[in-house]
């Protein structure tokens, strides 16, 4: 034990003091004329002075870490500082941590040397609990090193996986010496992911047994292989093909279950010019529009496969072509539909022209003469069907007298009321006269409340009667006719 004036100079120095800082070079003579601070190295003079200070202000005690220095150089020390009376002299016991100091420098020294380190890094005891992680591991999964240190290195596997993964943890330490694999992770935030591990065991000298493991990030890559998967299962499975082009035009990439369908080869036709093994015009046409920078589609056969093409120019990153990317699909089946489709509509309309014709007969009676039989069932082909018909037929047979016969109309709408007005002003336009025929009571009464101004137009009550006045009035105007029976 060793005691200070107020002041800081050594009042007395123990044995065992004046050995360690002869050790350090200091003269015997020198030793009880210093002061306790000029012995301290200068980076550590505060420390002490504080020390010091909360002791003068009346601690009982206070200690510090602090190197001493002198000739030979400097060394590790904890300062005791304590006196059990304020009037009494302060007491110092100095005790030599040299080597301990060191050696929490160096664990630093590593510390920082594993935090600086582009890997991931762990280390484990045998109780699976974490002992060492470096900064990088820590940020990973989001936690800081205290939050980690201590903890089972299980903290970061998801829960179903723990206890599989504890046992790996067994095997290492035991000595089993395994290929790196995919950890199943949770991270601080909940988010899961996966990484990949390298594990090796560490033994010390005094036998005890550690887990250094190096972690690398694989969630995306294992993301995007996911979907590689399930893209390549969607091109097995459907009637799709894709192809990828080089800028010259080369298949570098053909692939799905439609490249049998097509009857193309997707082993042989890597390398091969996409024109040569594609080989319809129309898919040839839609390439050179690809390849000179231009969205392109086409529709186009090979055999009897009908097919849809899209064909996507990709530009590097200095905005030259770089490749084609194209889709294939199979629409036999849509392309035959159509055809069916298309030949029944035509079928639909030839049969409706028919009906059309049917239902409005236009008949020569007589020379000059047609008879033309309105039915109710005609509907929209009063309108403009009839319309072109009849004026065609006029000119065709040079009528100039048309009985348009009304026996078969059970009832008159506006709109059919308006189409028979429409239709007796064209015929007047042509030269030839219309006339109305059938008209029964209850239709004259309809037209009438309808307000249809057909005053215009002879009518007669039956079709007999103005047949008779048709043949009566082309007999006036062509001369005697012979006696009909």
């Amino acid at each position: 034990m060793s005691l200070l004036g107020e002041d800081g100079t050594f009042l007395s120095i123990s044995a065992a003091l004046l050995e360690q800082l002869a050790a350090l070079g200091i003269a015997a003579a020198a030793q009880t004329t210093q002061r306790l601070l000029d012995l301290v190295a200068p980076a550590d003079r505060g420390a002490v002075q504080a020390a010091w200070d909360t002791v003068m202000a009346g601690a009982a005690h206070a200690e510090v870490a602090a190197r001493l220095r002198g000739g030979s150089g400097e060394r590790w020390f904890r300062l005791q500082l304590g006196r059990t009376l304020a009037a009494q002299p302060l007491q110092l016991c100095v005790v030599d941590i040299h080597a301990q100091m060191e050696a929490a420098q160096r664990c630093a020294l590593y510390q920082t040397a594993l935090d600086t380190m582009p890997m991931m890094i762990a280390i484990s005891d045998e109780e699976a609990r974490f002992r060492i992680v470096n900064e990088g591991y820590c940020s990973h999964y989001g936690y800081a090193s205290k939050d980690m240190l201590g903890q089972p290195f299980t903290m970061i596997i998801q829960p179903p996986e723990r206890q599989r993964w504890m046992q790996w943890h067994r095997d290492i330490i035991a000595g089993t010496v395994e290929p790196g694999r995919e950890a199943p992770v949770v991270y601080r935030d909940g988010r899961r992911g996966f990484v990949a591990v390298t594990a090796d065991r560490l033994q010390l000298a005094d036998g005890s047994r550690y887990r250094m493991t190096t972690i690398s990030d694989v969630t995306e890559r294992r993301r995007i292989a996911q979907r590689e998967q399930l893209l390549s299962a969607v091109m097995r499975s459907a009637p799709v093909v894709t192809f990828i082009t080089d800028g010259a035009g080369s298949i570098t990439l053909l692939e799905g279950k439609g490249a049998r369908l097509l009857g193309l080869d997707p082993d042989t036709a890597i390398g091969q010019p996409a024109r040569a093994v594609l080989a319809a015009p129309e898919l040839a046409a839609a390439l050179d529009r690809a390849l000179a920078g231009e969205e392109a589609t086409a529709q186009f056969s090979l055999g009897a496969v009908s097919c849809d093409a899209w064909l996507c120019p990709c530009r590097g990153a200095g905005g030259e072509l770089a490749m084609v990317i194209g889709t294939l699909l199979d629409v036999t089946e849509r392309v035959r539909s159509a055809r069916i489709l298309s030949d029944q509509l035509a079928t639909i309309a030839a049969q409706k022209e028919t009906i059309s014709r049917l239902l409005l007969p236009i008949l020569p009676v007589w020379p000059g003469v047609l008879c033309v039989p309105l039915l109710s069932e005609a509907g929209e082909a009063l309108g403009i069907p009839l319309q072109e018909a009849l004026l065609e037929a006029v000119v065709r047979s040079r009528a100039r007298l048309i009985l348009l016969d009304l026996t078969g109309m059970g009832r008159v709408e506006r709109r059919s009321a308006a189409q028979l007005v429409s239709l007796t002003g064209a015929v007047r336009l042509l030269g030839a006269r219309a006339l109305l025929t059938g008209l029964r009571p209850d239709v004259a009464r309809a037209l009438v409340d309808l307000r249809i101004d057909l005053s215009a137009v002879r009518s007669y009550p039956t079709l007999h009667e103005g047949l008779r006045a048709c043949i009566s009035e082309v007999s006036r105007a062509s001369g005697p006719q012979p006696t009909q029976n």
